[in-house]
Parts: C-alpha cells; structure tokens; sequence
C-alpha cells in the first residue's frame, strides 16, 4: 500500500476515533503542523467564561491534532521496523522517507524514546506500556495540570497529565517503559 495513502489513513482514523473531526485547513497545515492562535497574556483567573470555553476547545483541538501526529510518526516508525529487520528507528532522519508529506518541522515536537528490536517486545502488556514516541514540551491546560502526547509501541496514543511540569513520576506511576532497550532479536 503507498505510504502516502497509509499517512493519510492513519490520520483520518486517528481523528475518527478521537471522536472529533478537524480540518486540517483551518488547525494545521498541509504538513500536519499545527497552527495556534496567538497566546493570551492574559490571567486566566482574570478571562470570564465564556473566554475559557474558547481556550478549553482550542486546547482541545490542539490535543487531537497532536494525537494525529503521534499517531502517523508511530505508524511510520513501526512500517520502518518492519522494512528494516524489525529495528525501531533512532531518529526521525531514518523516517524521513516513510513520511514526505510530514515536514522536519513536526519531528521536532516529538522525541524518540523506545529503540531495539520489535521482537524483544515479547510481553503484550510490555508493548502497550513501552513509550515510543513522546511531546518534547508539555503544555499547560486550564485546570492547571501539564499534558504531553505519548504514542506506544503497540500503537496507541494517549494524551497523560502530570501535575507538573516533570513526567518522571507520572510515567514511573503508570509503569511505562521509557527508554527501553529490548534485547536483540535472534
């Protein structure tokens, strides 16, 4: 099946299955970047409500994109692995080819945090708690509490809050697998 196409399902299944349907013309653009508006300096104990319903759904709509994305580098990741031995890539230049349509600009809203073989994922609860790819920088939501976008794996995507700006223990928490390095397939 043409990787382009593959893209372009991954992204469309993504946001059928959020339960929200953006379009790309108005939250992101060609390349799936997304476009906010400009951020408000604005206390928000200061902002009435009807201005937070206004920032709570951009936030929203933000979120999913970025599912979006965590979703299609994840399938692109997981198609490398198979192209190439099983091997999860190590860097987002290895998948470059896997996704033209997405820019270099995307890749770095993202880490790469899993590498090793697919094969040394024996245990299917090692795979749905085995970060693959992770949001670099976390941000903000109206009830105070920090977000990042995490892709596993397994392939799923999840949207986890901290509350604060440090994951370390909200991962050590759920048990997930950062930074893993399964051994060698044989």
């Amino acid at each position: 099946m043409n990787k382009i196409l593959l893209n372009f399902l991954a992204v469309l299944a993504g946001l059928l299955l959020s339960g929200m349907f953006v379009s790309r013309a108005v939250y992101a653009d060609e390349n799936l970047n997304v476009l906010l508006p400009p951020v408000s300096t604005t206390p928000v104990s200061k902002v009435n409500s009807q201005t937070n319903s206004a920032i709570e759904e951009t936030f929203k709509k933000e979120s999913v994109l970025l599912e979006a994305q965590a979703r299609v580098w994840t399938m692109n990741c997981i198609i490398f692995a198979e192209d190439n031995k099983r091997n999860l890539p190590t860097n987002f230049d290895k998948i470059s080819n896997y996704a033209p349509d997405l820019s270099s600009a995307t890749s770095t809203n993202w880490e790469i945090v899993s590498s090793g073989n697919l094969n040394g994922f024996t245990n299917p609860s090692q795979k749905m708690l085995a970060v693959l790819l992770r949001e670099k920088d976390s941000r903000q939501a109206l009830d105070g509490k920090f977000v990042k976008v995490y892709s596993f794996v397994d392939g799923h995507v999840e949207l986890v809050k901290s509350p604060d700006d440090d994951f370390t223990a909200t991962e050590k928490k759920r048990g997930f697998f950062v930074n893993p390095q399964p051994p060698a397939s044989p």
